[in-house]
């Protein structure tokens, strides 16, 4: 209930459209949050049909904003959700700046061409950025998440300020494994040498139990 009650209220600005970019997009919609806010300048190139299904022939030909190329489809996921590109006072589609990043409650960035130093500037102005909350448990900071993937990888930093407590239900700490081998049954075998527990893992959307190497 405590998530949700963030949930409906939460501004969400998602800069970058391709992969991840369109993922996060599609969840953060359908969760039900407020408002998003979608940003890519891009222009739709052949090599974005294969990570925005969104995508068409028609703008990758019309040369159409990867953000505005998506969005008709993106506002129809949910209609409690508005979406839209965002825009200047003159209506056209305009640029990230400080002002813009500043009326948001959660800035998302999954663009891997943003540079490192523009990256650390958009964490830095949301840390700092403190705005009126009607809630005395907020502080009033805007939230930033980065992620990307590259194929197998990929990488996610999180600030969602000083004040931000993680909650772990079982007290566990997370534990990493090395798969060994995938059979057809569905079962995983790990190396010989991981001694760790793990209850499940999931494959395909099927359930697997793990077994130790004979």
């Amino acid at each position: 209930m405590e998530c949700m009650k963030k949930l409906v209220k939460m501004r969400v600005l998602i800069v970058g459209l391709r992969g991840v970019g369109m993922e996060t997009a599609k969840n953060i919609i359908l969760a039900g949050v407020k408002e998003v806010v979608l940003h890519d300048p891009a222009p739709s190139s052949p090599a974005d049909q294969g990570l925005n299904f969104y995508i068409t022939d028609e703008h990758v030909a019309a040369g159409v904003r990867r953000d505005e190329a998506s969005l008709d489809e993106l506002d129809t996921l949910n209609e409690y959700v508005p979406v839209s590109v965002l825009r200047g006072a003159t209506g056209s589609a305009d640029e990230l700046t400080d002002d813009a990043v500043k009326s948001f409650d959660l800035v998302v960035v999954c663009d891997d061409a943003v540079p490192s130093t523009r990256l650390e500037a958009l964490n830095e102005l949301c840390r700092t950025t403190q705005r009126p909350s009607s809630d005395a448990e907020e502080d009033g900071r805007i939230g930033f998440i980065s992620c990307t993937l590259m194929g197998a990888a990929g990488r996610m930093f999180l600030d969602f300020g000083p004040n931000f407590e993680i909650l772990n239900a079982d007290g566990k700490p997370p534990v990493s494994h090395i798969v060994k081998a995938i059979t057809k049954e569905t079962h995983v075998t790990k190396r010989d040498a991981d001694k760790n527990p793990i209850e499940s893992v999931m494959r395909m959307q099927v359930w697997m139990d793990l077994k130790e190497d004979d």
